[in-house]
């Protein structure tokens, strides 16, 4: 698990921040919004040569400041992809909560894991790399 600032001591707190959005304002192909951090680093750094960018919730919900955020980058991509950990039954509930919540969002989709990994952090560099030409040609 990561270890947040107490949040009296936060800024902003980080489940209220999507990491990497700076660099998702630039736009490309596909956004993948995840889960953690260090999955959204992996997937941005080997994918981003394909247009494909990353960003990361911190969390496996969605806030009401992460959404507007969202909304503000969606529209830099062709479409936007959530692509949550492989979590079973309770992730299907969380993908219809968060399904409603990103109405808005019109060029929203969501993907599971490729390969059968637990999250995008899991996957081998060679596999975001195949992933995002498949999902960009």
């Amino acid at each position: 698990r990561y270890l947040d600032l107490p949040k009296d001591e936060c800024l902003v707190e980080p489940k209220k921040t999507l990491f990497n959005h700076d660099a998702a304002l630039a736009g490309g192909h596909t956004l993948l919004v995840v889960e953690g951090p260090f999955d959204s680093l992996k997937l941005d750094l080997y994918g981003r040569d394909w247009g494909v960018r990353s960003v990361a919730l911190s969390t496996n919900s969605i806030q009401e400041q992460q959404i507007y955020l969202l909304e503000e980058a969606a529209p830099n991509f062709e479409r936007v992809l959530m692509m949550m950990d492989n979590a079973g039954q309770l992730g299907v509930v969380d993908s219809m909560r968060m399904r409603e919540q990103l109405s808005q969002i019109p060029n929203l989709g969501f993907t599971p894991v490729p390969y059968g990994r637990k999250d995008g952090g899991d996957l081998l560099p060679y596999e975001v790399i195949n992933y995002a030409r498949s999902i960009t040609t």
